[in-house]
């Protein structure tokens, strides 16, 4: 039986991104095993049915000492579970569970590339200095036979072929993790005043200043709403916005900031718009596609990610980055018309049922092991 391992710097993503996966492969049978740092999603993931075990590796940071650690703790633990296949998210993982699972002449590396993140939101000369550090580094853990790269958007993969990171026919692309249909289904908008909503963690790079200015300027027009921010601060990150920034605007008439939400489909339904104003290299925002397929039109930036999901005029629209009147103005569009929102949420579902639903990104996927199994021979 071919054994698959599935490697995350969290418990958190590896449940929250990828339990459906977990549940197709073993529905068909597969001998699934996952490993990442513990956390207080780890018994989730365990219930799920699978063996799990741990790995010590800091999120962030790079002290060269600590970083070497995570290495080795990679692979110790590959070593001794020796899987025919390993699939890597998150770009720490990524990088160091390749160059492990490399050494030990696992048959089938695959790496998600699930967007690019605060790296590579960093306009100046300094930020990109680790840049051409993760690439290089990159360069070097790809360059094999046995390792392929799966993007979310194609905008990341034509951007890793032109730095020389890919191989001819290493990559291909995947939307999204999937969403299930079932926990996100279509729901009527709601009556009553109109909620906007913003679904991340509090990030300035996620544009929620962008949107708080945006609802002042609605607010200043007189167009009732409520703009509502739910996710919480994210400490590990220097983008995180301050707790107290949040508090103070939860007290303004037309905000309120939720902190962290478990049952984000509730969110949804009870919402009008829902936007994401980033400046940050998502994959394709999830919150998005759950958002799509409740029926909700979107507004967000015309960023790598974004417009996998936001069909310009379709579904929602894109907007500039940093640009809080433009949001206001297409807020202001969706609004004042209730036909217009109608029609582009019928939209957004019809979107996801074809293109992000979890049976297809699934479906998808396991194609991709099956295709490095043909190729090494390993078919069971």
């Amino acid at each position: 039986m071919t054994r698959l391992l599935l490697f995350a710097n969290t418990g958190w993503y590896l449940y929250h991104y990828r339990r459906d996966l977990i549940r197709t492969l073993l529905e068909q049978g597969w001998d699934v095993i996952a490993a990442s740092p513990d956390d207080e999603y780890v018994e989730s993931l365990k219930s799920l049915g699978i063996p799990w075990y741990p790995v010590q590796m800091t999120r962030r940071g790079l002290n060269p000492l600590t970083e070497i650690e995570s290495y080795r703790a990679c692979y110790r633990v590959f070593k001794e579970l020796r899987p025919t296949l390993v699939h890597l998210f998150t770009l720490k993982s990524v990088l160091y569970g390749t160059l492990a699972a490399r050494r030990l002449h696992i048959p089938g590396i695959i790496n998600s590339i699930t967007g690019l993140g605060y790296l590579y939101s960093q306009g100046s000369a300094l930020g990109r200095i680790p840049q051409y550090t993760l690439e290089a580094l990159l360069r070097r853990a790809f360059h094999d036979d046995s390792v392929h790269v799966i993007f979310q958007n194609p905008d990341d993969c034509e951007y890793f072929d032109t730095k020389g990171i890919l191989n001819p026919g290493q990559a291909s692309v995947i939307h999204s993790s999937g969403v299930s249909l079932t926990q996100f289904p279509y729901v009527p908008e709601p009556s009553g005043i109109p909620v906007v909503l913003i679904a991340a963690r509090m990030l300035w790079d996620k544009g929620i200043d962008t949107a708080v200015k945006a609802a002042e300027i609605l607010k200043e027009r007189g167009i009732p709403h409520k703009l509502v921010l739910a996710g919480s601060p994210d400490d590990g990150n220097p983008a995180s916005i301050p707790e107290k920034t949040l508090q103070m605007w939860n007290e303004k008439e037309n905000i309120k900031w939720l902190g962290h939400v478990d049952e984000i489909e509730k969110e949804f339904a009870e919402s009008t718009v829902v936007i994401l104003p980033s400046s940050y290299r998502e994959g394709v925002p999830r919150s998005l596609i759950e958002a799509a397929a409740t029926g909700r039109p979107l507004i967000a930036s015309d960023m790598p990610g974004c417009r996998e999901i936001v069909h310009e005029n379709r579904n929602g629209f894109l907007i500039p980055i940093n640009d809080p009147l433009e949001l206001a103005n297409m807020l202001d569009r969706l609004l004042t018309d209730e036909a217009l929102r109608y029609k582009m949420g019928i939209e957004s579902r019809r979107i996801v049922e074809d293109q992000f639903s979890s049976k297809f990104v699934n479906n998808a996927t396991i194609d991709v092991y099956r295709s490095i199994l043909e190729k090494r021979g390993m078919i069971d």
